[in-house]
């Protein structure tokens, strides 16, 4: 069995890694835990995530599953086909509304992907596999992949309310106005998100509904 496991980009707030399984067997591994919230998204092959006895996420390449920080599972490989994806790793601080805390949202453990979502999937695997990267560009498709997973993986779709609509419209006047009275400085998500008084994910977000 070959597993092998590359970290291709790295941000303060993303991490964008490529798993590889090949030669697998179709029972269950050890348990694992991850140090950090991960979102695969497979590529080719299928895997299954086995949460408890009885329940399991499927992932194939029309997937997004969703991994909890500091919680067990276990993986295995169905017809030992193995399995090639990527991996979105990102704190708390990107998903804290994602995860039901608010009560208005559940966030199941795997969802279909739409077909622009693995458009944009695959946008960000060819980008990546290029030798020179514009780490801006990649970290903005890897935050907007995250958010697309995670309306894939959401139970409910509540709506945008007035009052945050008209939050959402100032935070992006104050993007624009500072790009615009400073267009040569190098921004990244990071420093925008600041200024917009939002997490980077929920700039990506913003823009992506706006």
């Amino acid at each position: 069995m070959e597993i092998r496991r590359k970290t291709l980009f790295e941000s303060p707030t993303l991490q964008i890694g490529l798993f590889q399984a090949r030669g697998v067997s179709d029972r269950c591994g050890d348990v694992e835990r991850q140090n950090r919230n991960s979102v695969v998204l497979p590529l080719a092959g299928v895997f299954a995530k086995h949460d408890a006895p009885g329940r399991q996420a499927i992932g194939t390449p029309s997937h997004a599953v969703f991994v909890a920080a500091d919680t067990p599972y276990r993986i295995s490989f169905p017809g030992g086909i193995g399995d090639r994806a990527l991996i979105l790793r990102f704190g708390d601080e990107l998903a804290p509304e994602h995860v039901d805390r608010s009560g208005d949202a559940a966030l199941a453990s795997n969802g279909l992907l739409p077909a622009p979502a693995m458009m944009l999937r695959n946008l960000l695997g060819a980008r990546l596999g290029q030798d020179a990267t514009d780490d801006f560009e990649i970290e903005t498709i890897g935050l907007d992949l995250l958010n697309v997973s995670f309306d894939a993986m959401r139970q409910e779709k509540p709506g945008v309310r007035p009052a945050a609509l008209t939050r959402r419209i100032r935070a992006m006047e104050r993007v624009k106005e500072a790009i615009a009275v400073a267009p040569s400085d190098k921004w990244n998500v990071a420093r925008l998100a600041k200024l917009a008084h939002l997490s980077p994910f929920h700039l990506c977000h913003v823009f992506r509904q706006m």
